[in-house]
């Protein structure tokens, strides 16, 4: 989900929480352990059962959504730390406070929804318009969705943010989709990525890449596909952007091309490939209905992969 320089630093977080006597750091600790996996039955246990105690102690400090000051969010976390907010009643104190905190610097996927004109400010605090109320600002921001209230007003707000474009996204580098009300706001890109093979894999390259599976124009999604192909595992990042193009393109070899991909992520395809599965439940999509039941055929009989699975009566993703 992070870039390798960027998971380096988490345990920095960590030790620095730690030494300021905050159980906060070694909750994280804890989970980033637990979460990397490869650990024996006897210290899993041991260390899953300090993360209980930990999470009993911090409270509504790390069950966000229990925090009525936050509007009560609901927050996904991945290694500990805050991956994805969804904010239905979001205002710029709510965001700040959010972003300020020390477990969410690599937020990478921002949900907010509220009245429109708290979201031009929340927009105006992402872009740094106020920095004194943002001490840092998320670069690792990959995926911005906006639902103004009361209906009717996205429209405005859409047209507003699509003639910022260009500062949009020179000042948040890392993104790579903007939506009001489900409608996508291309961002630039520098074309010449969609030509160039075995490059390293690198933050513009992503955020290139990433923004031209948002283009208007096929052909564009469809280079940015192949370079994706290229850089198999890595390419895994953009798993957000392969999944909107799996679930809703309408041009065929577009999608062909993004079932090629994930078919060159070994493991990270199977919560793809879930997801794609819900999706695919009672619909007519011949399509997709003919890679899932090849892709299937790909995974051993006797092993259990997410995707074959699939969610559980009563489950719900892991949030804090």
């Amino acid at each position: 989900m992070w870039d390798v320089d960027q998971l380096a630093e988490i345990p920095v977080i960590a030790d620095r929480l730690q030494a300021q006597g905050d159980p906060l750091g070694e909750w994280l600790a804890v989970r980033v352990r637990v979460d990397a996996g490869g650990l024996a039955r006897p210290e899993r246990q041991i260390l899953r059962s300090r993360a209980r105690a930990l999470r009993g102690r911090l409270g509504s400090r790390l069950v966000l959504a229990d925090d009525p000051a936050l509007g009560r969010p609901h927050v996904v976390r991945e290694r500990g730390l805050i991956a994805d907010i969804q904010l239905a009643r979001a205002t710029p104190d709510r965001l700040a406070a959010l972003l300020g905190r020390p477990d969410a610097p690599f937020v990478l996927r921002l949900q907010l929804r509220g009245d429109a004109n708290r979201l031009r400010a929340c927009v105006a605090l992402l872009l740094g318009d106020d920095a004194s109320r943002l001490g840092r600002t998320p670069i690792s921001l990959r995926q911005l969705e906006l639902e103004p209230e009361p209906e009717g007003t996205g429209e405005q707000l859409f047209t507003e943010l699509s003639e910022r474009r260009d500062a949009l996204g020179t000042r948040l580098i890392s993104l790579f989709t903007l939506g009001v009300d489900a409608r996508v706001i291309p961002l630039p890109f520098a074309s010449a990525a969609l030509d160039r093979g075995e490059q390293p894999w690198t933050p513009t390259r992503r955020a290139d890449l990433g923004r031209a599976l948002a283009s208007a124009e096929p052909n564009d999604r469809r280079r940015a596909l192949e370079r994706l192909h290229e850089h198999g595992r890595d390419a895994g990042q953009l798993g957000a952007a392969l999944l909107r193009i799996i679930e809703h393109e309408g041009e065929p070899s577009v999608r062909a091309a993004a079932f090629e991909v994930v078919a060159g992520l070994g493991s990270l395809a199977h919560p793809i490939i879930a997801v794609a599965a819900d999706f695919a439940r009672g619909r007519e999509d011949p399509q997709l209905q003919a890679w899932l039941q090849a892709v299937r055929s790909q995974f051993d009989a006797n092993s259990e992969p997410a995707y074959e699975r699939g969610p559980q009566p009563g489950e719900k993703p892991r949030a804090s």
